[in-house]
């Protein structure tokens, strides 16, 4: 939002392990369009079924649920520490991806708060937060999280985690092993 804005970069790695890196992206963009193009690289590399239901057109059904990828994506970008210069990487793996924000929780909130529905939203950067509610990409209320649980409830195979780790908050959407749709 300056005329000589600071760069924050949105960092995303394909891994075949935690050595093994097979693609790597760094976004630095406006934040809107950061957004879009790291939604755009995380769905390239997504596992996609294709299903048929008498219908024209086939559904698509992507490993993990689009809406709590975009979600979980906003809410690094959103509510990220931006005085502290390090990326948010996004880190997808065969079976897990991880969401890194830069920042430990804001305003007393703790993991435990987040793990319920009725903890009260904390803003720590109000004027991204409002430019983003402006664009109808967010609310302010705090419901990022109920929603992304609420789109996993069609996933029984993927399981969700939050922590904090490292300076950050780390959300992590993993494959469970013998569990089918």
């Amino acid at each position: 939002f300056a005329s000589t804005p600071l760069r924050h970069h949105i960092h995303i790695g394909r891994f075949k392990s935690a050595t093994m890196i097979i693609d790597d992206r760094q976004i630095t963009d406006t934040l809107f369009e950061a957004v879009e193009q790291a939604m755009q690289t995380i769905v390239s590399h997504l596992s996609v079924s294709f299903h048929f239901d008498g219908s024209l057109q086939r559904k698509e059904r992507f490993i993990y649920p689009l809406p709590a990828l975009r979600e979980a994506l906003l809410n690094a970008v959103v509510h990220r520490d931006y005085a502290n210069a390090s990326d948010i990487q996004v880190k997808i793996f065969d079976d897990y991806l991880t969401i890194f924000s830069p920042g430990k929780l804001y305003g007393g909130l703790t993991v435990a708060d987040l793990e319920t529905d009725y903890y009260q939203s904390q803003t720590r950067n109000k004027l991204i937060a409002e430019a983003f509610y402006l664009t109808k990409n967010i609310e302010k209320y705090g419901s990022g999280l109920i929603r992304i649980r609420k789109e996993l409830e069609g996933y029984p195979n993927v399981s969700f985690s939050i922590e904090e780790t490292s300076g950050g908050f780390l959300v992590t959407f993993k494959i469970n092993e013998g569990v089918n749709e």
